[in-house]
């Protein structure tokens, strides 16, 4: 028994999958053959999609077919390189040392000093004399028939500078003698309460 329309069935089915197959082939995605150019250093590049094409459907018509392949490109700001100036030396002007004192000053011209004794009393008691000069004293004992003398003193009272002898009046007698600055006492060692005074060194 022969079926005439399972033949005809059987030929119709193997046409449709040989028109299927040259649908597949004939509609492949155009975009594998893109060449996509490759992004700048810190590009994002953008992923394309390829339509999945099945057996069954339809040929995509090209519109739905063509991928656009975009290319975002995102530059850094640039970065200005700013040269530092580099700082000036200031030429500060150094002040000539001052010129060395190679000079000694002479010594104070030496000084007279006169001192008298005249009823238990000196005259004058006191006398400003300069520090470091050489001083000649004369000491001149005018009180009749009494004996006086002259002692110079330092800072101690047993610390005696210069002195005279004691004498009877009339009678003089010089000394010499140099000061530091400072105040110095003189007595008569016979009347020590009645006769003393001072001499100024300065």
């Amino acid at each position: 028994m022969r079926y005439p329309n399972m033949s005809r069935r059987m030929a119709l089915l193997a046409a449709g999958v040989v028109a299927s197959v040259v649908l597949i082939a004939c509609g492949r995605d155009s975009a594998d053959d893109v060449d996509i150019p490759t992004a700048a250093p810190g590009a994002v590049r953008a992923t394309a999609t390829r339509p999945v094409v099945s057996p069954t459907s339809a040929p995509a018509s090209p519109a739905a077919t063509t991928t656009e392949v975009a290319i975002a490109t995102i530059s850094a700001p640039a970065v200005e390189d700013t040269p530092t100036p580099a700082p000036q030396a200031q030429n500060t002007p150094v002040p000539p040392p001052p010129p060395a004192n190679t000079q000694v000053p002479p010594p104070p011209a030496g000084v007279t000093v006169y001192i008298k004794a005249v009823t238990t009393a000196f005259s004058p008691s006191s006398a400003t004399v300069p520090a470091g000069a050489t001083v000649t004293l004369t000491f001149d004992n005018q009180d009749e028939g009494v004996m006086h003398d002259f002692v110079l003193y330092g800072s101690g009272a047993s610390s005696v500078i210069a002195s005279t002898t004691i004498a009877m009046a009339p009678d003089s007698q010089t000394i010499t003698f140099t000061l530091q600055p400072g105040q110095y006492a003189f007595k008569c060692s016979v009347h020590p309460r009645e006769m003393n005074g001072a001499l100024n060194a300065q």
